[in-house]
């Protein structure tokens, strides 16, 4: 799950740092590593965070889970900037918010695509 996340949110945060140019990393060498920090540890941790909370839940609060965590991660976001580890160009709020809906939405399809991958296999060894 962890590499899948990394995967996930470096080919998103590479296509908009230096495809698109939406947000500049910085070329220093404090905020750089923590910009590396941020995405390689940081993020992830809490992606599994919010998984694992979504898992204990019933449906009515997954949904919640899931738009808390993209919240969270907006305002991390916006935090961020407000330090210069990141700087927006053309980039808002509202991009934000979809960049981490669709992380994290894409992270609990593929744990559910692996719970369903694990059941198949429970089934055949019974």
């Amino acid at each position: 799950m962890w590499l899948f996340i990394i995967l996930i949110s470096d080919s998103s945060f590479s296509s908009i740092f230096t495809n698109l140019q939406l947000i500049k990393k910085p070329m220093t060498l404090d905020p750089f590593i923590s910009h590396l920090i941020l995405l390689n540890c940081l993020l992830p941790l809490g992606i599994l965070f919010i998984l694992n909370i979504y898992i204990r839940l019933n449906f009515p609060f997954k949904i919640g889970v899931i738009v808390f965590g993209i919240l969270i991660f907006s305002g991390i976001e916006k935090a961020v900037e407000k330090l210069g580890i990141i700087e927006y160009r053309h980039w808002n709020i509202w991009f934000s918010l979809l960049l981490w809906f669709s992380i994290v939405v894409i992270s609990v399809a593929f744990y559910h695509f692996l719970q369903t991958d694990s059941t198949k296999e429970g089934d055949d060894n019974v």
